[in-house]
């Protein structure tokens, strides 16, 4: 027997996780896995390999450098007076900006999905907006999500909006928090956007690391946002004949003055590495942090 982790109690409480409208994965493309909403790379170098990064949170993920983003054309989000969530894994490497916006140009119409210059993250609609308390971490991956939804059933207003990180409600304050909600109200509506703002304002397009974005067409609960945030391996190197990880992250190993051989050995699972206790190691493409934890081994 044992006690169960923090994530597993919050499984307990969710049956089955609601299926976003669109999951952008960030693997390589800009591509919709579920439905058509396919995004066009805008301003990415001649070789785009500079912009995917094969080092995402899961799988690979789109790396910006503040002049690039993603534009879904033909798709405005979820918008009017709809419940919704939009989440992903970023990870900053300077100023953060614009994660995810679109709507119109009225005064309530903008859905903008930020970090703002001291890196508190901000969901703002144009007429008010919520800024998290606390602030991310440079250089460190870190989920955010938006909630929407009309809790006091007196209509959509701007404090409804709930900010997540990592898994965990972040407390915020509120500016205009009476200010209505109608995504997309106004004369001019822009599309869905990846890494800058709906008008492509200068000065707001996201510097660092974006992956596996996803937008639903209601408000995930706290337990359903925690599982989506928590529900990863960062690495599984299993060393059943080799350094490679396969939790899905690609953070493989290269073995290290492993001379003149390595030694592979019978495991408590299949097959284990002997060390030399001098200078022998695997060198792994990842800087772990001690929030990724709990780590184990045999």
């Amino acid at each position: 027997s044992r006690a169960l982790s923090d994530f597993e109690i919050a499984s307990l409480n969710v049956s089955s996780l609601p299926n976003p409208v669109t999951h952008w994965k960030l693997d390589g493309n800009a591509n919709d896995s579920i439905g058509t909403y396919n995004g066009t790379p805008v301003e990415f170098d001649s070789d785009s390999d500079d912009e995917w990064n094969s080092l995402g949170y899961i799988d690979g993920a789109v790396e910006l450098d503040g002049d690039e983003y993603i534009q879904m054309n033909e798709y405005y989000g979820v918008g009017g007076t709809l419940a919704r969530t939009s989440c992903a894994w970023i990870k900053l490497n300077g100023s953060g900006f614009n994660i995810l916006s679109y709507g119109g140009n009225a005064s309530q119409g903008n859905w903008l999905f930020i970090v703002n210059d001291y890196k508190q993250l901000k969901l703002g609609v144009n007429s008010g907006n919520i800024i998290s308390n606390s602030t991310l971490t440079v250089g460190r991956w870190h989920h955010v999500a938006a909630v929407l939804d009309d809790w006091d059933n007196d209509g959509l207003k701007v404090n409804d909006l709930r900010l997540y990180i990592d898994g965990v409600k972040a407390p915020g304050t509120y500016t205009n928090s009476n200010a209505t909600i109608d995504t997309g109200k106004g004369d001019i509506t822009f599309p869905v956007r990846i890494g800058t703002h709906p008008s492509l304002n200068t000065g707001t397009m996201f510097q660092g690391l974006i992956d596996d974005v996803r937008l639903y067409n209601c408000a995930l609960s706290a337990s359903e946002i925690r599982v989506v945030a928590g529900n990863r391996l960062r690495g599984h190197w299993k060393l059943d004949g080799g350094p490679n990880d396969s939790s899905g992250c690609n953070h493989n190993g290269t073995l290290t003055n492993m001379d003149p051989s390595p030694s592979w050995m019978p495991g408590m699972n299949g097959t284990a590495l002997d060390f030399d206790g001098l200078n022998d190691y695997i060198q792994i493409p990842y800087v772990l942090d001690p929030a990724d934890g709990p780590f184990s081994a045999f």
